[in-house]
């Protein structure tokens, strides 16, 4: 149903029409008792539906925060992970980006774009400021295209959306339980509509 709903908005150039499906799929995800509920009758979905009863909290990081530690750093799989990580995410943000310049018409004929450089700066100084606060990798994300969907063209845009990431920090447990299966359709469509 998310899939047809999200297809639908994005063939009639409904504004919104990727949250419509989300929207709607999260909202029946979350009764329970059917075969399709986030919280279904066990241990794992009982402790889901208490959190998510709660609506807003509100966590610190205070326990990861700077818990950075540098013993046993030279081993074979630290450097494995690292370069890793390093390498996935040189190649995610090397994507992602180039296909968002493409999308909204910022490329070049170099192949490249305006502010490439800073991009990659901004992205990598990100990745380490996360680290130090003990947050997962920061990665330039792929949604991004779903703003440029809808129309966004401007850094007001990321601006915009920042704000409302801001907002959800306070809101975790009912974001939290946005299932996956709302989320899926609306990327399938983003990457039918526009192949990297």
């Amino acid at each position: 149903m998310g899939f047809i709903i999200t297809s639908y908005g994005l063939m009639k150039e409904i504004k919104g029409g990727m949250i419509y499906g989300i929207v709607f799929v999260t909202m029946i995800s979350w009764f329970r008792g059917t075969s399709v509920t986030y919280f279904p009758n066990i241990p794992l979905g009982e402790n889901n539906y208490k959190y998510f009863k709660k609506v807003v909290d509100f966590h610190l990081i205070k326990s990861t925060a700077g818990a950075v530690s540098f013993n046993n750093f030279n081993t074979s799989e630290v450097w494995v992970a690292l370069a890793t990580l390093f390498y996935v995410d040189v190649l995610a943000t090397t994507g992602t980006m180039h296909t968002m310049a493409k999308i909204g018409g910022f490329g070049n004929d170099q192949g490249g774009f305006e502010g490439e450089y800073l991009a990659y700066l901004v992205d990598a100084g990100s990745t380490v400021v996360g680290s130090t606060l003990g947050v997962s990798s920061i990665a330039t994300y792929v949604e991004s295209s779903a703003g440029m969907r809808e129309g966004g063209r401007t850094g007001l845009t990321a601006v915009i959306i920042g704000l409302y990431f801001f907002i959800s920090l306070f809101f975790i447990p009912l974001f939290s339980s946005v299932p996956p299966w709302a989320l899926g359709p609306s990327l399938v469509m983003v990457g039918v509509n526009h192949p990297g």
